[in-house]
């Protein structure tokens, strides 16, 4: 199948160097076109650094919430720490 394009700047992907990439030709007056087989994005974005960024604070929290001898020291107590890790995976990715 051919197919003919009028654009003078093409962005295969849209990871952050894409994105960038684009953004620089528009603001040169580029008429500019980006192309992604997958996800808009790119690998980055939507199962890389941004989600795991995001687990780590989660499990940061379930760490601190297991140093219970400390927290009693401080006279805080807790019950058993327990996680759900289908919830922290849909907090990570959306």
């Amino acid at each position: 199948m051919s197919q003919s394009v009028d654009d003078d700047l093409i962005i295969l992907g849209t990871g952050v160097g894409d994105h960038g990439a684009a953004l620089h030709g528009v603001s040169c007056g580029l008429k500019t076109a980006i192309v992604e087989a997958g996800a808009m994005g790119g690998t980055g974005v939507n199962w890389g650094c941004i989600p795991s960024k995001a687990l780590l604070p989660a499990a940061g929290r379930v760490g601190d919430l297991g140093e219970t001898k400390h927290l009693q020291s401080m006279g805080i107590q807790l019950g058993d720490v327990s996680f759900d890790r289908q919830g922290i995976a849909n907090h990570a990715t959306h």
